[in-house]
């Protein structure tokens, strides 16, 4: 290879190649580690990366041997594969083609996340009753992702056509890397103090590598403390981040976080304009029910013949008084008709009569005698008739004896 003359990209990529594929040391390797960034294409090739700290290698297994597999492993899994190590040309860059991929359990990475998790449950932090409720028109949402990703794109396209009313205001922050959650950190909680009425923490699509940033455990706590309601929007739907499980709402893209928190004005307005024709209905029902009774009450007779329904109460008027009077003469009637015969009881017990069929009234010093014990011998006594009296001496007084 010692020559003079430049090699080309794909002359220094091929020899590279030839190298790895000539040493026998290569050709056939068992390398354990935990499997990321997965894809399985319709294809039927599985590409993937097998990781160890902070290193990584880059891992194929084509559609025939991945056909093989009992069980296709997953993100997280920790796996043992044999292979040979070889360069992709094209792209310049050594990988492992894999002939067998034997799972040996969850991987370091998906038992820290697995931990955190728990430990996060069981002291509160995911627990519906912190949830903090999402306004139903925001005015103003910050969005603390990274102002050139495709997440900040797909959420403002989408929140323009849902509802051009809110302010969108982007809080810069890195979405991946080991500095990631310090700078999330950060703009959250400059977002938390700038009276907006949602944050949305975001970033698009990627592996769980890329996505680890938002599995930081200081970044859950601040989600958790913030005043403001925190919607999370990591990855795609599939994906599930720590970040999801404290904040207030979940929606699985950027673009569903949009659809989701902002209503649709166009829907809105809808509503309103059918809130309006039904009213117009509504009205229009209750001016037509008051003709209708307007013209039921215009045809009654006291509009239509005034002066005749007042005639009727007039004749109604002159029945009653004459009703009333003739109810007063009966009962003067009928108080005549008392007083008469107590006037004839009261008559027949007139003393005046009594003695005019011969009876008469003696008295003693002005005192009615009513028994001969009311009298002594010689007393004066007067003898009351009906048509005068005389003065009589009393002799031979017997009391007790009835001379017939």
């Amino acid at each position: 290879m010692l020559n003079s003359a430049p090699l080309s990209v794909k002359q220094l990529n091929m020899y590279i190649k030839s190298l790895l594929d000539g040493d026998a040391h290569l050709n056939f390797v068992t390398v354990s580690g935990e499997i990321g960034s997965l894809r399985q294409y319709a294809s039927g090739h599985v590409y993937f990366t097998l990781k160890e700290a902070d290193t990584s290698l880059k891992a194929v297994m084509f559609a025939a041997n991945a056909a093989k597999l009992p069980v296709l492993p997953k993100e997280g899994d920790f796996v043992i594969c044999t292979g040979r190590v070889t360069v992709y040309e094209r792209d310049g860059v050594y990988q492992l083609i894999c002939d067998t991929v034997t799972q040996q359990g969850l991987g370091k990475l998906a038992i820290e996340y697995e931990m955190l998790k728990l430990k996060l449950y069981s002291e509160g932090l995911f627990a519906d009753e912190h949830k903090k409720p999402i306004p139903s028109y925001p005015q103003k949402i910050a969005l603390v992702t990274s102002p050139d990703g495709a997440a900040v794109h797909d959420f403002i396209t989408v929140a323009q056509r849902r509802y051009p009313l809110c302010e969108i205001v982007i809080y810069p922050s890195l979405v991946q890397g080991e500095t990631a959650p310090k700078t999330l950190i950060n703009s959250l909680k400059l977002a938390d103090s700038d009276n907006n009425d949602i944050i949305v923490i975001t970033r698009g699509g990627g592996s769980k590598e890329d996505l680890s940033a938002f599995n930081d455990e200081a970044l859950a706590r601040e989600i958790y403390k913030a005043t403001t309601p925190v919607v999370s929007a990591v990855g795609h739907e599939i994906d599930f981040s720590i970040s999801d499980f404290v904040a207030d709402k979940r929606c699985p893209t950027p673009s569903a976080a949009a659809e989701q928190i902002l209503p649709d004005i166009t829907e809105k307005l809808q509503h309103i304009k059918n809130a309006k024709n039904n009213l117009l209905q509504i009205f229009e029902k209750i001016i037509e029910y008051a003709g209708l009774r307007l013209t039921q009450y215009k045809n009654r007779e006291v509009f239509a013949s005034p002066f005749k329904t007042y005639q009727v109460y007039e004749q109604k008027l002159k029945d009653h008084k004459t009703a009333i009077s003739n109810l007063y003469l009966t009962i003067i009637q009928k108080n005549i008709s008392s007083v008469t015969a107590i006037k004839s009881k009261l008559m027949a017990l007139d003393p005046q009569k009594v003695l005019k069929r011969g009876y008469s009234v003696v008295y003693n010093n002005g005192v009615v005698v009513t028994s001969p014990t009311q009298i002594d011998e010689n007393a004066r006594l007067l003898i009351k008739t009906h048509n005068g009296v005389a003065e009589l001496t009393a002799k031979d007084v017997k009391a007790g004896v009835n001379n017939g």
